[in-house]
């Protein structure tokens, strides 16, 4: 449905309209299939993004890196816990 701009605590607090989905995220709290949260991050070198013309301020310097090999979230014992937790 259209967009409804509500509080913080409208969003944070189980209600019957706001009942809770999945412990501790309330109806409200959990992204809907219509709704774009989408974002991204494009690495690069600093000769590149000085060349593409990005401004330093929108820089941001990566300091560390990870990586998991997650166990397919049906498969686990416990839906909520993850062993990479």
């Amino acid at each position: 449905s259209s967009p409804v701009e509500r509080s913080v605590q409208e969003v944070e607090t189980v209600t019957d309209e706001n009942r809770m989905i999945c412990d501790p995220y309330p109806r409200l709290l959990v992204a809907r299939d219509t709704v774009n949260q989408g974002a991204a991050a494009v690495p690069m070198s600093v000769e590149a993004a000085r060349r593409l013309g990005v401004p330093e301020e929108k820089w941001v310097y990566l300091h560390g890196h990870s990586d998991l090999i997650e166990q397919p979230l049906l498969e686990r014992v416990d839906l909520g816990a993850s062993p990479a937790a």
